[in-house]
């Protein structure tokens, strides 16, 4: 619980500076002069008390409420004081809020915490305080403790913390404390973590500061993502290496309520549940249409071996020609949509093709043209292209893909783009209102740093919402993934050290606000292992979590 120490630490200076002032009245010989003594001592200890309550609870709403605490001391101590000695306190408080108005910065952490929640009553926290209520009564007869116990009990219900349940007994010795606090969610979601930390802003900016500051300060509760309310399914984590990106992503499939697709590049995701596939040990045509037109399909796999090979613009649109001739010659035409059922040209038909084009051409430029094409098509000339494995099985189970097998990176590369368009085909077969399928591709920059690969995720991010997918990208890296973290709903940023990449991750969690920036960068730089730094869209707080 949240500023647990300072709110003792207050109460305890309470209860000392009373036990102090009454015990120089005892002991001074004449009377009068032990009653003054007492009186002025309470007068100075209100004052203090007054000024330091905000600089301990960095909230104004708890410390306007504190002198109901200390009135409560001193009932227990059967002390009384007179109503006009509570100005003093409040004489403190202006003191110290106009000194950090000027000099410093004036926080406020109830008024934001509890703004950021929906206030909904916990029927069950409201039910079990009453016993507290009306036992705290019993005791103490006291209509003022009542009062006191009443608040604690409505706060509580609010909060939705059954441990506080308890606080309503103390009355208004407990008030500020639970001002403190922040309520839970209605709903949890998916809980993968402990909140550690949060980014509070001052209320208002010091005069001679001109602007806002912001801190960290402590705070607790379960770290949660709720599908249903975000405004996608999609996520991005980013981190430097060895600092546990792929723990987070096996911590969230794992406790998933819904299926999964891993790209595992490296074979770490092993100690997961569902069925592993060996990639090397399957095949896939990736001329194969995927529910695209001829003419559609010609130009992304002309444009896919530009991103592998580097080719120029003139080379792509002959290959993309050729793939519509390969297609033609199958049988496949752009006007008959019942034709695109066919079987499809694989790349050694490819190359048969093209060895027909050069018997029939007499011109040498035409034909080297065709013998550089077909230098590039003969690379992929394997087995592990010219047949079809049957990857329906992949849909609505637990799978992981497992591509450490596959040592040629253009060979994954093409293995990687033709299954996930075989996933962006089955998009449109049915609609849904939640999350069905998580696609989760690690090592992102694999398949984003191509020009075919960015598109087609770009896609899968911005389409996969209706069809009830999301899609998880992982990486060490930030560059190439503006696009799919402007469109993602979850993005989590672990330890980081290069100062570029610190720079934009502190403007994507950070905002817009450079001071906000600055703090974020630094927390990131000295994240250690396990803590993860995100901003909760739900509430759009800037948040420190430790995975569980």
């Amino acid at each position: 619980m949240r500023y647990t120490k300072r709110y003792l630490i207050l109460v305890l200076v309470i209860i000392t500076q009373s036990i102090s002032a009454i015990f120089l009245r005892d002991i001074v010989p004449i009377p009068l002069f032990g009653t003054l003594t007492e009186l002025l001592l309470f007068s100075l200890f209100l004052f203090m008390d007054g000024v330091l309550a905000p600089l301990l609870l960095d909230s104004v709403i708890a410390s306007i409420a504190f002198p109901l605490t200390i009135v409560t001391i001193l009932i227990l101590l059967q002390r009384d004081l007179s109503p006009e000695y509570i100005l003093l306190y409040y004489t403190g408080l202006a003191v110290a809020i106009s000194f950090l108005v000027l000099l410093r910065s004036l926080w406020e952490i109830t008024s934001r915490s509890w703004s950021r929640r929906g206030l909904k009553v916990d029927i069950r926290s409201l039910l079990l305080s009453t016993i507290f209520v009306v036992g705290t009564f019993l005791l103490s007869k006291s209509p003022f403790l009542l009062i006191g116990s009443i608040v604690d009990l409505v706060l509580i219900s609010f909060l939705r913390n059954v441990s506080m349940i308890p606080l309503s007994a103390l009355s208004w010795l407990a008030t500020p404390y639970l001002l403190l606090q922040e309520p839970q969610p209605s709903s949890k979601g998916l809980c993968i973590g402990e909140i550690k930390m949060k980014l509070l802003r001052n209320l208002v900016p010091g005069i001679f500061q001109g602007n806002y500051r912001y801190k960290w300060i402590p705070s607790e509760g379960e770290y949660c993502v709720d599908y249903s309310k975000l405004k996608n399914y999609n996520s991005t984590i980013v981190g430097s290496s060895g600092y546990g990106k792929s723990t987070v992503a096996k911590k969230i499939v794992s406790k998933l309520n819904a299926n999964y697709i891993i790209f595992d590049i490296h074979g770490e995701y092993s100690d997961i549940p569902g069925e592993r596939i060996d990639v090397s040990k399957t095949s896939i045509n990736p001329l194969s249409l995927f529910g695209k037109s001829p003419k559609q399909r010609s130009l992304e796999v002309a444009t896919m071996l530009k991103s592998i090979f580097n080719l120029g613009s003139l080379q792509t649109m002959e290959i993309s020609n050729l793939l519509l001739e390969a297609y033609e010659e199958k049988g496949i035409y752009e006007e008959d949509p019942d034709s695109w059922l066919l079987r499809t040209p694989n790349f050694r038909d490819l190359i048969i093709l093209i060895e027909k084009k050069k018997s029939l051409y007499n011109n040498s430029q035409m034909i080297n043209r065709l013998e550089g094409l077909e230098s590039y098509i003969r690379f992929l000339d394997s087995n592990i292209f010219n047949s079809d494995y049957n990857f329906n099985k992949i849909f609505n189970n637990k799978i992981i893909l497992d591509f450490s097998n596959i040592s040629v990176s253009y060979i994954k590369y093409i293995l990687i783009e033709s299954i996930l368009n075989l996933i962006f085909s089955r998009f449109n077969e049915e609609k849904s209102d939640k999350l069905r399928n998580l696609i989760v591709i690690d090592e992102a920059p694999f398949i984003l740093s191509r020009e075919s690969g960015r598109m087609l995720v770009d896609r899968i991010f911005a389409e996969g919402r209706k069809f009830g997918y999301g899609t998880m990208i992982i990486s060490q890296y930030s560059k190439e993934l503006d696009k799919v973290i402007n469109n993602s709903a979850i993005v989590l940023s672990l330890g980081m050290r290069e100062p570029s990449e610190l720079e934009y991750m502190s403007k994507v969690i950070g905002g817009e606000h450079g001071e906000a920036q600055r703090t974020v960068y630094e927390m990131i730089m000295r994240l250690e292992r396990g803590l993860i730094a995100t901003r909760d869209l739900t509430t759009s707080d800037v948040i420190v979590f430790r995975l569980n």
